[in-house]
């Protein structure tokens, strides 16, 4: 799968950051800021001064070559006199995100779950990390656990572009017809039911999966 996103374009957007440590003692803060880094590629976000929860809304945009290469995320906190300290980090898996991405879905109806990632030893996760497809596109939050760090968590979110890569029919309609009888609704985020149509939904698209990969 390493070649399957070849000079795709993916956008990491930095949302926030929840309990992060204290670095300056005599505020009981710190002036964090965001370091994201893909081989050569490097993102730094703007400080927020005096802020553990901080917000950023920034949006950076990779360049990828191959779905292999780490992405790396680091914090720091900003210091004027002396060297920055640093506040945790985590690597960014990519992967289940450009398996999503590459099944080459259309029409799908808002708030359709593709894939939802766990937490695992291999991945930075500190929740589950829904892909999922809105307003024409799969998006991917992500809520980060910072490692080598006593704490802090940082929220992300992915979305991507396709290139180089076979696209398919669309399946959207189908998928929504199969699952719903006909009424269009299809695996939301948020249907408290999560029952047998979300089993079915996930089932279908994960059939599609498979048709992309051995084509």
């Amino acid at each position: 799968m390493s070649n399957i996103n070849r000079n795709g374009l993916l956008r990491i957007r930095l949302l926030r950051g929840h309990n992060l440590a204290i670095r300056d003692a005599p505020t009981r803060s710190s002036d964090p800021y965001v370091v994201i880094t893909c081989a050569n590629q490097k993102f730094k976000s703007r400080v927020v001064k005096r802020n553990c929860n901080p917000e950023w809304n920034e949006e950076f945009t990779f360049s990828l070559t191959d779905i292999n290469t780490p992405i790396k995320l680091a914090v720091f906190d900003r210091d004027r006199f002396t060297k920055d300290d640093g506040m945790g980090d985590a690597e960014i898996d990519i992967k289940p995100y450009i398996e999503c991405l590459n099944m080459g879905l259309e029409n799908l109806p808002n708030g359709c779950v593709v894939k939802r990632v766990q937490p695992s030893r291999s991945n930075s996760l500190a929740d589950e990390s829904p892909c999922v497809w809105n307003d024409g596109k799969i998006t991917q939050d992500m809520t980060l656990r910072l490692q080598n760090v006593e704490c802090g968590e940082i929220m992300i979110q992915l979305s991507g572009t396709r290139s180089g890569t076979r696209r398919m029919e669309s399946f959207g309609e189908d998928i929504c017809r199969l699952i719903s009888g006909g009424d269009g609704e299809c695996c939301s985020e948020d249907d408290g039911a999560q029952s047998d149509n979300h089993s079915q939904c996930a089932l279908f698209i994960h059939g599609i999966h498979h048709r992309v990969q051995s084509e």
